[in-house]
């Protein structure tokens, strides 16, 4: 026999659970079977076998959320390890990062440079100044285990003075490649600077300083080029993100670990533990 309609249960395809149901229907107070329309009985079914649920089935359930959730949260911490991994990986260990817990983060440049550029421009004392600002920083104190840390055997490493602390000597290189820069600098204009021009030897020294500073860096930022409305070939645009230390932070944590000149010198060499027979390869 064909059903009714799609509302009405077909006692064929009803479970053992159905009918029981409908037997608790039965039995409520004032029950008129007239009164429950087909619909509202299927209804009534799909509520019953919910509440009926075995307890087990709903704590699966719930498991396997979690279940998801957690896996979700491992996911998102591996890749933040492995982000973390392949920086860590492209750096070698330094205390300027171990100590502030800075490193490298974006920056956006931009085609009109820094406003008021105080380094940028002919000869002038207070270019000179500025310039002398960002490169001129004293050699810095570490202890033994930071130099072992950058790889170094502190007993061939210059000590400070016990006076001074006794710590080992070194400099952060920026400053070293600063300086050869502003070498660089002076060297293109003699006629200003005269006889404080560097020996066309230390000039050539600190180009290859730079060279080889940049080729290590190898900077693979994408520098894109633009068609303007009045140019007559593309140009270069220099707006771009890429990833810097902040220099400033840099410079403050190099002077909290400057040596006076009082102190480079006093330093003495039968302080230092073992003497090279000539500069290490």
């Amino acid at each position: 026999m064909e059903r009714l309609s799609d509302d009405v249960p077909d006692s064929r395809n009803m479970s053992t659970d159905d009918f029981a149901s409908i037997a608790l229907i039965e039995k409520e107070e004032n029950f008129d079977p007239e009164e429950l329309s087909p619909g509202c009985l299927s209804s009534f079914l799909q509520k019953e076998r919910f509440h009926r649920t075995p307890p087990a089935l709903l704590l699966s359930y719930v498991l396997f959320f979690l279940s998801v959730l957690i896996w979700i949260s491992t996911v998102i911490q591996y890749r933040s390890i492995q982000e973390s991994s392949q920086r860590a990986s492209c750096s070698i260990w330094n205390p300027y990062t171990e100590v502030t817990g800075k490193d490298w983060h974006k920056v956006q440049r931009n085609n009109s440079g820094i406003p008021n550029n105080p380094w940028k421009g002919e000869p002038s004392p207070e270019i000179d100044e500025a310039w002398k600002k960002i490169w001129m920083i004293g050699a810095e104190s570490y202890t033994y285990e930071e130099i072992e840390r950058v790889g170094k055997d502190p007993r061939g490493v210059a000590r400070w003075p016990q006076e001074f602390g006794g710590g080992y000597a070194a400099k952060t290189e920026i400053f070293h490649q600063l300086h050869c820069l502003n070498i660089i600098r002076k060297g293109l204009s003699p006629e200003y600077y005269g006889e404080t021009t560097r020996a066309r030897a230390h000039i050539l020294h600190c180009v290859d300083k730079i060279r080889e500073a940049l080729m290590c860096v190898s900077d693979t930022t994408l520098k894109t080029y633009v068609w303007t409305e009045d140019s007559q070939g593309v140009q270069p645009d220099f707006s771009m993100q890429t990833m810097c230390r902040d220099f400033a932070d840099v410079r403050a944590f190099a002077i909290s670990r400057g040596m006076p000149e009082e102190a480079a010198t006093a330093m003495k060499k039968s302080d230092t533990e073992f003497l090279w027979p000539h500069l290490p390869d």
